[in-house]
């Protein structure tokens, strides 16, 4: 039996190495550009909101509406409950929920329920409270998305106001 010098015996592994992880980083980099399969088609939420009139500060005592807007960004229709989780003011009256065509609901409770929002469409959870917190404090309100068919929660959104 013959056996190969060292120095060829090394390069040997050398080459194999390399031929092996250069095959391994073809195979890597080209499953990475592979195009993603599209996902399933399905209803996406955004959420945003204000406080009406785009008040950043006010006065204990003075009125605040906060306006959160749900819009359908998904190719799919969908239920999606606007949910009023948490508010460190005194709500004044009865929230106004607005459904898709625009029109004044009431809510259920902390719950605006607008029913199916196609592509496109929005719904929107009016809010009017009164301010009872200290100077230096912050008044909030706390808002979820959650889905009528999943039961899922979110997104969701504070928007916080300083009290002077």
């Amino acid at each position: 039996m013959t056996t190969l010098p060292k120095n060829v015996r090394r390069l040997a592994l050398i080459l194999g190495s390399v031929l092996i992880a250069g095959s391994l980083v073809t195979v890597l980099t080209s499953a990475a550009q592979a195009p993603a399969r599209p996902a399933a088609a399905a209803p996406s939420f955004m959420l945003k909101g204000s406080a009406v009139g785009g008040v950043q500060v006010i006065q204990a005592g003075q009125v605040l509406t906060f306006d959160f807007t749900a819009t359908n960004r998904g190719s799919k229709v969908n239920g999606e409950d606007l949910v009023l989780e948490k508010t460190n003011v005194t709500q004044t009256g009865v929230p106004l929920c607005v459904d898709a065509d625009g029109a004044g609901i009431n809510p259920d409770g902390p719950r605006c329920e607008p029913g199916t929002i196609g592509h496109g469409q929005s719904a929107s959870f009016v809010i009017t409270t009164k301010v009872t917190g200290e100077p230096r404090h912050v008044a909030t309100a706390r808002l979820c998305l959650q889905s009528e068919a999943t039961g899922a929660t979110g997104p969701c959104l504070v928007i916080p106001v300083g009290i002077a």
